[in-house]
């Protein structure tokens, strides 16, 4: 198959020898990762001691509960949990065994989801390698915090939407809805999957009974499984109302910091962006297709008025701007006592980081932006497209506000 560009590819129908390679050498890729850095120890690492308790709780008494200050529903998450531990045992190996696989889960679906969408099977290759070997990815995937296995469930809901959509094909729609309403329950910003999913259905499709029919019902469900289900399933102190929207409310659009957290949040999630997919810029600058001017100054000026910012406000800000990510010892937030003893990486090497990931981060968004303005004529014939577009517009918002 050609290298599809834009959102005009073909949508590929069944699994063929190309497939079968790259999935293999993806599942081998995993394999190795995890092979190399191991599982293995009973002790817990980043805030996974908080997820472990629930399903602990749910082997000893069959019920549900979370820790009172992780304010995500996780359902889930302490399912599969609990479901690996059945089969292994109870130990933190298990449950660390249990996001390696929803790792290598989402890295396949990360392939088929280039696939779907028209890509050939090298780039969509090269797109899950990415991910696979994103250290984010690879720390949190062995851990048993909830980051990957939620971007696992997106991902493949978002295989199945783009499937069904193309062609209305109820079946594979309803598998998306299934798995976007297990998003809303592992983290709520899966709420962007099923409205972004409504939105596209009601844009895309002719104006019939069953289409508003199962936008209607989608709307109902997500309300249900948001507000109720939690409740249902770990008791009244846990209904959706906790998870959402008066809590997001309060802590954003009352606080007085709001304009300050959305433009720290955006220079760190640029920066981070362009640090890992720095690599793309690169391709972009020495490829065949030449990278518009305008992009190029109009990365280096964001770029410096970014830098500016930092040295404004050097003694709020330090570097790396990684929130709760990144930090001067590595990757996660440090849970041990003493941790001025660690090993800490220099102040130069976060600002050339930081420069770079800035203008490569940037550069990668102007790109985007651009080659979707001038796709923009296609989407309403391209519902998948449309959907993966809408996604991180509903998606970032709220993230950009909360507080750092």
């Amino acid at each position: 198959m050609n290298d599809q560009r834009d959102c005009t590819g073909p949508v590929v129908a069944g699994i063929r020898r190309p497939d079968l390679w790259a999935l293999s050498a993806l599942s081998l890729l995993c394999v190795a990762i995890s092979a190399f850095l191991g599982i293995h120890g009973e002790f817990p690492l980043n805030d996974d001691w908080a997820y472990a308790e629930a399903v602990q709780h749910l082997i000893e008494t069959g019920k549900l509960e979370r820790v009172g200050w992780t304010w995500i529903p996780m359902i889930p998450h302490a399912l599969v949990g609990w479901f690996i531990s059945t089969l292994f045992g109870s130990s933190w190996e298990s449950l660390r065994l249990s996001n390696v696989l929803m790792a290598w889960a989402g890295v396949l679906g990360t392939y088929a989801l280039c696939r779907q969408v028209g890509l050939g099977s090298l780039p969509g290759f090269l797109a899950a390698t990415v991910i696979a070997v994103n250290p984010m990815h690879v720390n949190l995937g062995h851990t048993f915090m909830t980051d990957v296995p939620f971007a696992t469930i997106t991902t493949w809901s978002l295989v199945f939407f783009c499937r069904g959509l193309r062609k209305r094909a109820w079946v594979w729609i309803g598998l998306g809805i299934l798995l976007a309403e297990a998003a809303v329950l592992s983290r709520q910003p899966g709420l962007a999957i099923p409205m972004a999913f409504v939105m596209v259905l009601i844009a895309t499709g002719p104006a019939k009974a069953l289409h508003l029919l199962v936008a209607a019902a989608t709307i109902a469900l997500t309300l249900f499984v948001h507000f109720e289900v939690p409740w249902l399933m770990m008791g009244p102190r846990d209904s959706g109302g906790l998870f959402g929207f008066s809590s997001l409310a309060d802590s954003t659009l009352h606080s007085p910091y709001l304009l300050w957290n959305v433009g720290v949040n955006s220079l760190a999630h640029i920066s981070y962006l362009g640090i890992f997919l720095g690599v793309g810029v690169i391709a972009l600058l020495t490829g065949p297709r030449v990278i518009d001017s305008w992009i190029l100054l109009s990365s280096l000026v964001l770029t410096g008025l970014g830098i500016g910012v930092i040295l404004a406000y050097s003694h709020h800000l330090s570097l790396p701007l990684g929130l709760n990510l990144i930090n001067r010892f590595g990757l996660g937030p440090t849970t041990l006592h003493g941790e001025e003893v660690l090993p800490q990486t220099g102040a130069a090497i976060w600002w050339v980081l930081t420069v770079i990931g800035l203008f490569s981060g940037f550069v990668i968004l102007a790109a985007l932006l651009h080659a979707a303005w001038k796709q923009r004529h296609k989407y309403l014939d391209r519902p998948d497209c449309l959907l993966l577009a809408l996604i991180p517009v509903i998606y970032m918002p709220p993230i950009l506000a909360l507080s750092r």
